[in-house]
């Protein structure tokens, strides 16, 4: 892979990553009532919850 693929692949991911948190946070708010640190947490277990 070239560089320039690698920086889009990066940017790619930091995309699916913070969209997943903001989706999350936004959604735990209204309906869980959770702070901002919860919901960013259980968005990082369904991001990586698939390597165990």
């Amino acid at each position: 892979m070239s560089n320039f693929d690698l920086v889009i692949q990066l940017f790619l991911q930091l995309t699916v990553i913070l969209a997943t948190c903001r989706i999350v946070t936004i959604l735990g708010r209204r309906y869980l009532g959770q702070t901002d640190v919860v919901c960013e947490m259980i968005a990082g277990v369904m991001l990586g919850g698939h390597h165990f």
